[in-house]
């Protein structure tokens, strides 16, 4: 349809994550199990950062505490928003090591990938494109941290936010 309208093709990609996570929500935690699977499809429609936070919150109020598998269905989340932008086909957790496959149409540079392969030590690069971020045998941080860190990088700085502007009111402008 997009591209029947002459629009651009959507970059995203639904990014298959595999990190021999928990991120089932525990039946002690939410007993209703339609309220669970509501909570599933919220969290994977998640586009903001800002929504998963806005999600956690409202567990929080709602149930309690939230779980480690909570947690991690959320990091889940967090990193498809990520990755999806990136064009990454897939994140697979492997021992000592996370693979990163992109699809041919990453829109990622590969230089940019080269850039940062030639800077961190803990990358290797396939023939075939995949990206392996080894992970240390008692690492100083959270292997997920790290990956996370890896994809922002990639993704480039964030853009500037704009000053807030009240609706209905008009920035004031400079008088010559």
């Amino acid at each position: 349809v997009r591209e029947i309208k002459g629009e651009p093709e959507s970059a995203e990609f639904q990014t298959s994550i595999n990190l021999h996570l928990d991120i089932r929500i525990p039946e002690g935690y939410v007993p209703d199990g339609n309220q669970r699977l509501r909570i599933y499809k919220r969290a994977a429609s998640c586009r903001s950062e800002n929504d998963v936070q806005a999600l956690s919150e409202e567990l929080t109020d709602r149930y309690g505490s939230i779980p480690k598998p909570v947690e991690n269905l959320f990091t889940y989340a967090s990193l498809r928003m990520i990755a999806g932008p990136l064009g990454v086909e897939s994140i697979e957790h492997g021992p000592s090591r996370i693979q990163i496959k992109f699809s041919d149409r990453s829109p990622v540079d590969p230089r940019d990938i080269l850039v940062l392969f030639r800077k961190r030590k803990d990358l290797s690069l396939s023939p075939g494109g995949v990206l392996t971020l080894r992970l240390p045998e008692k690492p100083e941080q959270n292997p997920l941290s790290s990956l996370r860190e890896l994809l922002q990088q990639l993704a480039g700085p964030a853009p500037q936010a704009f000053p807030a502007v009240k609706s209905g009111t008009v920035p004031a402008q400079k008088r010559s």
